[in-house]
């Protein structure tokens, strides 16, 4: 007779049916495994039930025995491998769906350190063939819905002494099976409430403003940030319709978004503007996420905060835009504002009126009282200007102390007379700067739009107003009449001029030194054009620079220029292959398509290579977007690109990162204040150290003392350029002995060119 036909099928199934019951309605894990071993051995007639849960550290534990004490006592608490259990499965017999190894099994290797409950042997067993043995074993694997072992039960020392039939067998199986749902069932709650534990953690401790508003669009749940971010307590929004969060005036852009979300729609990263309880304006990124909801279609309302973001973007604007010193719009800025003004004149019929205003002898003001009072005087007269303007007109710093204004609505050149007669008169009041008062006076240059009028050209004819100003006497003002236009049609005879003497070969190079600070010796030379004119006399660019550049002249001097400094830094490096020679670019040739061109044949007929050439250009070309290919196709070739002049324009320090440039030249009005305005110091410094960090030469031009010289060294500043040194000279002044360059008897000795 079979192990377990004493009990019913009957009463096993019902066995079966409550533990199946208790399986799908309780979580309590330990306490469902011990009812299924209970019910294995009152269902099927075994002394022992024993359950083998698999756990994270790849054991299999005992975790629930059915079964007299002394089983219990030597099962509970022991655990095997999981390749122990493994390699024993494998070697066992199948017996249906379960496994069974008869005693005297040898076991294989990996398998001996299984535990096992062995029942004692009262008398002899026969009939072996049907009748249980002590050292046999039964087991059911349960198998989770991945098809892996999650564990093993296993019965032992059936009641009628007897193997068990197909049927219990069979119901041996369907109890691991029961077991093996509880598991899952059971695991799969805990990673649920896992995963609930940390959705909440995300939601409630995350950085970033979140809200769910319900089917109906109503705040139903807020984090921390979302409060902070509106200004408000959750109970203060909770229950509010999000529609209420927007301002009034964007009530229509919000509903429709909000519209868009609840068809489906992922709305992400617009812009938005909120007003606190308390007033504080806040900007935000927002994003809204429908989520299927049992009640209809959620919302997830994510706001990021971008009100620092904003902040910081308004006043790099502003640094970009704005003269750092005086606060005004910078040239870049006032050129856009002009050429709106015209545009708006245009359309209205009005016109325009610009005036360049210059500070008499401001040099005078710097050397006398030194450059923190000139500061001030600057900030000064620009606070004059402001307070003579009308909201419609525009002041602005154009460099150094020259400053222009721009005025609309103008009637006639009695209107312009009488602005430029304001704007004199305003910045002739005495100004108190400490212990100091400055009598301040200006020349003031003015012109009236006329039709088709461009932005250059008036501020090219305020311009030449100015000269003439400045030429009567200064401390008056001049406007721009036609003897002036007259004057222009002379540059015209300048540009001829010019013609003739690229084809006479009347243009010179000269070249000033720029040294290693540590050793004051010469590393390089800046090539600096001069016209030596048949009866002028040496021309310096001041004289004809401005028509040059004008011109489609320029080009064929830049070759020349290109060319000519290549060949005599051959001269000048005296072998030594690492000294550079450093050419001046104007923005109009680096718009030039044939530009690298050019650059690429003069490094290849004279056999300079590429990074010995420096192309310098100033700040603002650099940050013209215009240029960024040119740029980026010299640097390619490998030139070092030059920031010339830096501080006088508006690329600041914020943008030194984002500059496709390996120097940086600090202009000289810094290092003339260099001894005597802490600020000026303080530029220096961070721009050497950042220069430094994001691996840029820095050249310091215009060193005129040797205090100048220390504080520079001490800053870190690595090269050096300035009358301190040597003034510029053609290059057969500059004697080439042994690899030595030298200067004349005239000067020190300049002493060796050394490497970069």
């Amino acid at each position: 007779m079979s192990t377990g036909e004493s009990h019913s099928d009957g009463v096993a199934a019902r066995l079966l049916a409550r533990v199946a019951r208790r399986v799908g309605s309780s979580l309590a894990l330990d306490e469902t495994l011990n009812a299924v071993a209970e019910a294995v051995v009152e269902a099927l007639g075994f002394r022992a039930a024993v359950l083998n849960l698999l756990a994270a550290d790849g054991e299999l534990h005992v975790v629930a025995v059915a079964g007299a004490d002394d089983v219990k006592r030597a099962l509970l608490g022991t655990h095997s491998p999981l390749v122990s259990w493994q390699v024993m499965l494998a070697a066992a017999r199948p017996w249906g769906e379960v496994r069974f190894l008869p005693h005297g099994t040898e076991l294989p290797d990996g398998a001996q350190d299984l535990e096992f409950y062995v029942p004692p042997i009262a008398e002899p067993v026969d009939d072996l063939e049907r009748r249980w043995h002590p050292y046999d074993a039964l087991f059911a694997p349960m198998i989770g819905s991945d098809g892996e072992l999650v564990g093993v039960l296993s019965v032992d020392d059936p009641e009628d002494g007897m193997l068990p039939s197909e049927a219990r067998s069979a119901m041996l199986e369907a109890f691991a099976v029961q077991a093996a749902i509880a598991i899952e069932h059971a695991r799969a709650h805990e990673a649920l409430a896992d995963s609930e534990a940390l959705l909440h953690q995300m939601f409630e401790e995350t950085p970033v403003a979140k809200a769910l508003l319900s089917p109906d669009g109503v705040v139903q749940r807020v984090n921390r940030s979302f409060c902070a971010f509106f200004g408000r307590t959750p109970e203060q929004l909770i229950g509010l319709p999000a529609l209420d969060l927007a301002l009034p005036d964007d009530r229509d852009v919000a509903n429709a978004l909000k519209e868009a979300v609840y068809r489906g729609e992922i709305v992400r990263g617009v812009e938005r503007r909120y007003v606190r309880p308390d007033g504080e304006t806040r900007y935000g990124q927002l994003s809204l996420l429908p989520i299927d909801h049992a009640t209809g279609r959620a919302v997830l309302y994510v706001v990021v905060d971008t009100t620092q973001e904003r902040a910081a973007q308004v006043q790099l604007q502003h640094i970009a835009l704005h003269d750092a010193l005086t606060g005004l719009p910078n040239r870049s800025l006032i050129a856009d504002r002009l050429e709106q003004a015209l545009a708006r004149g245009a359309r209205d019929g009005k016109r325009v009126g610009v005036a360049v205003v210059d500070l008499d002898h401001f040099k005078l003001v710097n050397d006398s009282y030194g450059h923190p009072v000139g500061d001030q005087l600057l900030v000064s007269v620009a606070q004059s200007l402001t307070n003579t303007l009308r909201t419609s007109d525009t002041a602005g710093r154009i460099g150094g102390d020259e400053f222009i204004v721009v005025c609309e609505g103008i009637a006639n050149a009695s209107e312009v007379e009488l602005i430029a007669e304001r704007l004199r008169a305003a910045i002739r009041q005495p100004v108190r700067i400490g212990e100091v008062t400055v009598f301040p006076s200006a020349s003031v240059g003015a012109t009236l739009s006329s039709d088709g009028a461009t932005a250059d050209q008036l501020v090219a004819e305020a311009d030449m107003a100015l000269y003439r100003a400045k030429a009567e006497g200064r401390g008056r003002f001049e406007v721009f009449d036609e003897a002036m236009r007259r004057g222009s049609m002379a540059q015209l005879e300048v540009r001829a001029e010019l013609e003739d003497a690229l084809q006479r070969k009347e243009f010179r190079l000269h070249y000033q030194p720029i040294l290693d600070i540590e050793t004051e010796e010469p590393i390089g030379f800046e090539a600096l054009l001069r016209w030596q004119h048949p009866q002028r006399g040496l021309l310096f660019p001041g004289e004809f620079l401005d028509v040059l550049t004008d011109s489609d002249l320029e080009t064929p001097v830049t070759r020349w220029v290109l060319r000519r400094a290549c060949e005599d830094l051959v001269s000048l490096a005296a072998g030594d292959r690492n000294c550079f020679v450093s050419v001046n670019l104007s923005p109009r040739q680096l718009a030039r398509p044939g530009l690298c061109d050019d650059v690429r044949i003069a490094l290849a007929d004279t056999g300079v290579r590429a990074e010995q050439l420096w192309l310098e250009i100033t700040e603002e070309d650099i940050l013209d977007v215009r240029h960024r290919d040119s740029l980026q196709a010299l640097q390619d070739l490998g030139c070092r690109i030059v920031l010339d002049d830096f501080g006088t324009g508006y690329s600041g320090l914020t943008y030194l990162q984002q500059l496709p440039a390996n120097v940086l030249k600090i202009d000289r009005e810094f290092v003339a204040r260099l001894t005597s305005d802490r600020v000026s110091a303080g530029i220096i410094a961070a721009v050497t150290d950042l220069a430094e960090l994001l691996e840029l030469i820095v050249v310091a031009e215009g060193v005129e003392t040797k205090d100048q010289l220390e504080m520079l060294r001490a800053m870190g500043v690595r090269c050096v350029q300035g009358f301190l040194f040597a003034r510029p000279h053609p290059v057969e002044w500059w004697r080439v002995t042994d690899g030595l360059p030298q200067q004349s008897s005239m000067e020190p000795t300049a002493g060796r060119v050394r490497p970069w």
